[in-house]
């Protein structure tokens, strides 16, 4: 059988049969049954130890990951499933560590199963998870595997069944950085039994792709808590939960088809830090469901697209009892008031959303191993050998757990549509490209599993690249290879897309560096979230308006979440009207109030003069909370803010060149306006600024009105306002 998923969106469950000599750790080989009767817990801890306690000679929970395997069966447990080292949990960080990779070879045929009434999981008030993962050392609470340093945890292909009688159970309590996910599983909980399916409240649950997912049943289908990091959803189905489908404290969420189906609320998210996004969701009351419930409630941003809902009272609800959003059977778009000044009525983009391409084929003759045609793990260049196999014609080329050198880049051609490599990794020469995409016979072309983080995949081709649960260098194009390049729970940056190219990215970790991390050549549009966006076009000729958005990190435990940055650039044409850029600045510590999130930065250059449309906004929350911010416009800008008037005092603003025109009353802490060439329109406006210098000239405090502005500057006069310069004096350099 040949499964191609992008034809089929949320796929049935598929069988994996694990082909020979992949160097995955098969449970059965330390004593696992799995017949439902027997209890696995001691095998399975033994397999995790084989993974943990070799000393990184065969593997590594960086790179080559060790894989732990459950074949078909139900593994009865009574204790915690968890990715620590046995033995070790008074150890260094609790025994806790990245890498953990549970692979099943079927979603409906592969079971862990807590056995019934069982010790430990009875009571509510201490819920405790089936299964685990964790981060390395804990600055958290010790040995609770929270941190930030849960790299690459995987549960993939299996079911999680919580028993009967386990009212305190949560079926997978899930943590992970940078990189991790749970894909193509269920979690399951029956009548009575199941605290939550999917746990996310350990600090810090995410960045993490969750795919395909399904739960049934448990009080809680989803609960999310904690500022950082984003977590990305997508055909996830939730049915029969007893008190609340998703909830979420001041997490950033966002789910592509959703489906909830039941006889409680569907989503509630708490805090003015919190955002859902629900675009192609179904949110569907069951029987039972109690009168004037609202399919969603709380007191966090919400984003709504294409959203069907039916049974409900309301589609929103505010803490205070308001409906947002009255009872109706479809939500075309909702954007919260805090999005921008017009997002009640500001259109969506409705740029088409792809599948991410997948493949799979259970037939053995489809599949190829590298080793067959002489690569040899940690021995000399496996090049020409895993070419080799490439060019064999099968559609599957796979690479064992282990780490390969290659001295040439690798051909995708032909007849191949997936290499996977079974957690294992590649080096080669600085700059090379570990793989470049040639003429395919097929749609596509699928890398899964594998490491190259030294070296880049070059993209030539007409067909498209997927690359999944994958570490990289670089991804660029050649010019005039027209394959779209898709992108799902990676890490690696920068990202380069080609004019005539599509990327879609799903859960895209690309951070650190002072070059930009996405660069998008003469497309209409490209986003990213926690990092850089450029966009330095060839030529800029989109038919309709656009956004884009750089989301700043939070950190509860510093104040000093990662600003966000963005940078346009047309060298030719005009960048369209009504493009609205937002940048959020971190945001700060409650507890530390006096630390400050880093800066959201704005830069826009174009050649037309067409102004844009700049709203850079605190925190959006009712504190008013102080987040320092830059703009700098080499180009005409509107400064916008949340309200009139809004405190920016940590707002700084450079004009190169080009007006600015405030649109609100606002207060900032330095405006530069570093050549004759620059200007302010006050628009009306009562701007309070603490110093003001106007090319290299400071401007004393006082009120200063348009006309005596334009004399300092020798421009045009300015429209009616004030400017009121306060009588602290910042540190500032002018150019």
């Amino acid at each position: 059988m040949v499964i191609v998923f992008a034809a089929c969106g949320f796929a049935r469950a598929y069988q994996f049969n694990l082909p020979p000599g992949t160097g995955v750790i098969n449970v059965r080989d330390f004593g696992a049954r799995g017949d439902g009767v027997t209890d696995d817990s001691d095998a399975i801890f033994r397999a995790i130890a084989r993974v943990y306690q070799d000393d990184n000679k065969t593997y590594n929970r960086y790179r080559n990951i060790g894989v732990i395997w459950f074949p078909a069966g139900t593994y009865k447990v009574s204790r915690s499933i968890e990715g620590r080292v046995p033995g070790q949990e008074n150890g260094w960080s609790g025994g806790w560590r990245s890498g953990f990779h549970l692979l099943g070879e079927n979603r409906d045929t592969t079971i862990i199963r807590l056995a019934d009434n069982c010790a430990g999981f009875r009571d509510k008030t201490k819920p405790r998870a089936v299964v685990a993962t964790g981060s390395e050392n804990d600055d958290y609470k010790p040995g609770t595997g929270g941190g930030n340093r849960a790299f690459r945890h995987a549960v993939i292909n299996l079911t999680i069944d919580v028993g009967a009688g386990n009212p305190g159970a949560i079926g997978l309590d899930f943590v992970a950085s940078n990189r991790g996910t749970v894909e193509d599983v269920r979690l399951r909980a029956p009548e009575g039994s199941g605290f939550c399916g999917l746990s996310l409240e350990r600090h810090w649950p995410g960045p993490a792709l969750v795919k395909r997912l399904e739960v049934e049943g448990f009080d809680y289908g989803i609960r999310v808590e904690h500022y950082q990091y984003g977590m990305t959803f997508e055909h996830v189905t939730l049915r029969g939960q007893n008190v609340l489908g998703i909830r979420n404290t001041n997490n950033v969420l966002a789910f592509r088809k959703l489906s909830v189906e039941g006889r409680v609320p569907a989503v509630e998210s708490r805090g003015g830090h919190g955002l859902v996004v629900l675009l192609d969701a179904e949110l569907k009351a069951g029987a039972g469901l109690s009168p004037g419930t609202a399919a969603i409630t709380g007191d966090s941003m919400f984003y709504l697209r294409d959203t069907v809902v039916s049974g409900y009272a309301a589609v929103l609800r505010n803490n205070a009892g308001k409906d947002l959003l009255a009872a109706t059977r479809g939500v075309a778009f909702y954007a919260s008031p805090a999005f921008n000044a017009g997002a009640a009525t500001d259109a969506p983009m409705r740029l088409p959303v792809k599948e991410t391409p997948e493949f799979h084929s259970t037939k053995p003759n489809d599949w190829a191993n590298c080793v067959d045609f002489g690569a040899v793990a940690g021995g000399p260049d496996a090049s020409d050998a895993i070419q080799r196999a490439v060019d064999s014609g099968k559609a599957i080329v796979y690479l064992p757990n282990g780490n390969y050198h290659i001295g040439k880049p690798i051909v995708l051609r032909g007849n191949i549509r997936k290499i996977i490599g079974f957690c294992g990794a590649m080096t080669a020469p600085k700059g090379m490209p570990a793989f470049r995409v040639e003429r395919l016979a097929g749609p596509s072309v699928t890398l899964e599993h594998i490491a190259f983080p030294e070296n880049g995949l070059l993209q030539a081709g007409n067909s498209a690249v997927a690359l999944r649960h994958v570490d990289f260098g670089w991804v660029e194009s050649e010019a005039g290879a027209t394959g779209d390049i898709f992108l799902e729970d990676t890490i690696g940056k920068p990202i380069t897309v080609a004019a005539g190219q599509s990327l879609w990215g799903r859960q895209v970790n690309c951070e650190f560096g002072a070059d930009p991390l996405v660069v998008n050549h003469g497309n209409q549009y490209a986003g990213s979230s926690g990092g850089s966006i450029l966009i330095a076009a060839g030529r800029w000729d989109a038919a309709s308006a656009g956004s884009l958005s750089a989301q700043g990190g939070t950190d509860s435990w510093s104040g000093c979440g990662g600003g966000g940055r963005i940078a346009v650039k047309a060298r030719q044409g005009k960048i369209p009207a009504g493009v609205d850029m937002v940048a959020y600045g971190g945001s700060y510590s409650e507890a530390n109030n006096n630390r400050l999130g880093s800066a959201g930065t704005i830069y826009t250059e174009t050649p037309d003069g067409r102004q844009i449309i700049v709203r850079n906004y605190n925190d959006m929350t009712e504190r008013k909370t102080v987040i320092p911010a830059r703009l700098k416009s080499a180009d005409n800008a509107n400064i916008c803010a949340a309200d009139d008037p809004v405190d920016f005092k940590q707002v700084g603003l450079v004009i190169e060149r080009g007006a600015v025109v405030f649109e609100d009353a606002l207060t900032l802490r330095e405006i530069q306006i570093q050549t004759s060439a620059g200007r302010m329109d006050l628009n009306g406006r009562r701007i309070k600024v603490d110093d003001v210098y106007i090319a290299g000239e400071r401007i004393r405090h006082g009120v200063h009105t348009a006309a005596s502005l334009a004399q300092i500057m020798d421009s045009d006069p300015q429209q009616a306002g004030e400017l009121v310069v306060g009588r602290q004096a910042t540190l500032l350099l002018v150019r």
